[in-house]
């Protein structure tokens, strides 16, 4: 399930929903409107092949699913078809898997890592028309090992990107890392760092999900 819903465009909302049709292996997109309330059938059933259909992220008037190391599925709202965005070499392979994919004031960003032992993240940014993804911000995190010892462990680096949070100005603009100890403020231009939140005797690293929280009045 997916919510389509901006605050500031509309008050009303949608849910998008992929249904397995079993035993045929073949899907079904389910559309509900709170303007209409109302579920409906959108278009014919389809097949993937290893269908990403995960961590659903709504943008720029699509909802769209992590991408598997091919493509990008996403789906757009205003013509009710699903679109597919072949991911560039390089970005994403067997090798590679999605660490970070989520959106942050109007931007959709997606960072993938290789192994545990890379010292340095890039956080690529998608193109408003959908043509693909660019480089937005290369950071390195070697300075946040003196502060975070536990960050490291006989394997490399223990650590997962929680949030890409984007500043009302660029230079405000901060990563939220997770670690087996810390919860950790990184800000990607001055590279200052804070914690956030510490677990102290309770080891939930890599256990738990998390959601931005945003206070706002609607009509719900």
């Amino acid at each position: 399930m997916a919510l389509a819903f901006h605050p500031t465009l509309c008050v009303h909302y949608k849910v998008v929903g992929i249904r397995l049709l079993e035993p045929e292996d073949l899907f079904q997109i389910h559309i509900y409107s709170s303007d209409t309330g109302q579920w409906k059938i959108c278009g014919e059933s389809f097949s993937v092949q290893n269908p990403p259909f995960c961590q659903p992220v709504y943008w720029n008037g699509a909802v769209h699913w992590t991408p598997d190391s091919r493509d990008l599925l996403y789906f757009k709202l205003d013509v009710e078809q699903l679109q597919t965005l072949s991911v560039q070499e390089g970005l994403m392979s067997n090798e590679r898997s999605t660490m970070y994919y989520g959106e942050s004031r109007g931007h959709l960003h997606l960072i993938s890592k290789t192994n545990r032992e890379e010292t340095s993240l890039i956080v690529y940014e998608m193109l408003m028309d959908h043509s693909g993804w660019f480089a937005k911000y290369r950071v390195q995190l070697d300075k946040l090992l003196s502060g975070f010892p536990e960050m490291v462990d006989q394997y490399g680096y223990s650590f997962q990107v929680i949030d890409v949070v984007r500043g009302k100005e660029e230079e405000d603009t901060f990563l939220v890392l997770d670690t087996p100890l810390k919860m950790i403020r990184y800000n990607v231009h001055d590279k200052s760092f804070k914690e956030l939140y510490s677990y102290e005797n309770n080891y939930y690293f890599g256990l738990l999900r998390f959601h931005r929280y945003i206070e706002i009045l609607s009509s719900f």
